[in-house]
């Protein structure tokens, strides 16, 4: 008997005292596994949710913020079994390709997505670095009067609720437009859901024209000075040449004072204006 391993064959030589001999030959043949599927796949060392190594298409969301994959590991279905995985990243499909011994080949695929962001809603609004009065996230219009001297509209800023949104805001630069006016905020989610917000800038005006107070330098007006009385007498010290200093506070900010003097026997004539020109 001679054998030449399991990838040959055994010979067996049968030799009577007399007569002819006879050989026997045994060839072998060495089934190899057809099997190609996995026992299981698993993602972050956690198992695919209803795996079923027959099923090929699986697809797992992973949690928001999520930015390199998990490893991606498997329990082979035989020992004989080679497998190797491409990856396509976080918003993309990892192919799993399991071979069988005998060339047999099946291929999982896993299509990955991050979530996204559905938020839509701001934290704040500010109007010139302040918090917009009565902001909530939940309303969307508002009103704000701009009051003094002011000629330009309100630089409008904002605080973001996360990372993920984007704001466009428009105008996008308030020095381009006029002070009365919207300006809106289009708040985009990373999921594409967006909101907008409307900020409508209106001015009224002052017609104040009274002043706070009204002073001659070193003299009495008579009468005491009064915002609601326009008329005053001011007696001068004999031989006075020239008007004493006349000052005045305005009653607000956006009035234009013109003093128009006229001697020192004549009427010297306070002229207040108003911000809407009376």
């Amino acid at each position: 008997i001679t054998n030449a391993g399991l990838n040959g064959r055994s010979t067996i030589v049968v030799t009577p005292p007399v007569g002819t001999s006879r050989t026997y030959r045994i060839s072998y043949v060495i089934t190899e596994s057809s099997y190609s599927y996995l026992k299981d796949i698993q993602v972050g060392g956690v198992s695919l949710a209803d795996f079923n190594p027959e099923t090929t298409q699986y697809e797992m969301q992973l949690p928001l913020g999520t930015t390199k994959l998990p490893a991606i590991t498997w329990t082979l279905g035989d020992p004989y079994q080679t497998v190797s995985v491409s990856e396509e990243g976080v918003d993309g499909t990892a192919r799993i390709t399991v071979k069988a011994q005998n060339g047999n080949i099946t291929i999982y695929r896993i299509a990955f997505s991050v979530e996204k962001s559905t938020v839509t809603k701001l934290n704040n609004i500010f109007i010139n670095g302040k918090p917009l009065d009565g902001f909530a996230s939940d309303i969307y219009e508002y009103t704000y009067n701009v009051t003094g001297a002011v000629s330009t509209r309100p630089v409008v800023t904002w605080e973001t609720a996360d990372s993920y949104q984007v704001v466009t805001k428009n105008p996008a630069s308030e020095s381009t437009v006029s002070l009365e006016g919207v300006t809106k905020l289009t708040v985009r989610a990373q999921n594409g859901n967006s909101s907008v917000y409307s900020i409508t800038f209106t001015q009224k005006l002052s017609d104040n024209v009274n002043l706070a107070d009204l002073q001659v330098a070193g003299y009495n007006l008579t009468p005491a000075f009064n915002s609601e009385i326009t008329e005053y007498t001011c007696k001068l010290n004999r031989g006075t040449s020239t008007v004493p200093a006349i000052t005045f506070t305005k009653g607000d900010e956006t009035q234009v004072v013109r003093v128009d003097e006229n001697g020192v026997n004549g009427v010297t004539k306070i002229t207040v204006k108003a911000q809407t020109g009376a």
